[in-house]
């Protein structure tokens, strides 16, 4: 936000700030094997589920704690692959991915770099697609 007013937002000089202060811990991060899940439903999208062996949350509390912050509750890591125009029937769409599910395939890959964006949340998100902006990319070379 350029000026601030809730505590979740942050200003351009914050998230800058953030963004030298974390990159030594990706740094030495190896990079984090993921194994491309299958399809499920997270709030208003269409994802696929990624997981990994506890090494990407592991990181996740690390940076939490070098900026004097607690765990954030838990989200699936996923990859978004539609976003609903409308508020979803999370159980209809369910059931609809129910057989996919049941024959979905892992598909491995690695994840090498990470990239710090900015998100502006204008205009009528969740439903329409945040403005991203990326402030920072950091290798991981553990």
């Amino acid at each position: 936000a350029v000026k601030t007013s809730r505590p979740d937002e942050l200003t351009p000089q914050e998230i800058a700030a953030i963004g030298q202060r974390v990159a030594p811990l990706f740094q030495r991060s190896p990079p984090v094997r993921f194994t491309l899940g299958p399809p499920n439903v997270l709030n208003e999208a269409i994802v696929c589920e990624l997981h990994d062996d506890g090494a990407w949350k592991a990181l996740g509390h690390v940076v939490e704690a070098s900026l004097g912050r607690e765990p954030a509750a838990a989200i699936l890591p996923h990859v978004s692959v539609a976003r609903c125009v409308e508020p979803p029937d999370s159980e209809a769409l369910l059931s609809a991915l129910r057989g996919l599910r049941q024959s979905h395939e892992p598909v491995p890959f690695t994840v090498r770099r990470v990239e710090l964006v900015r998100a502006w949340l204008i205009g009528g998100f969740p439903f329409e697609e945040p403005d991203l902006e990326t402030v920072r990319m950091y290798g991981l070379r553990g």
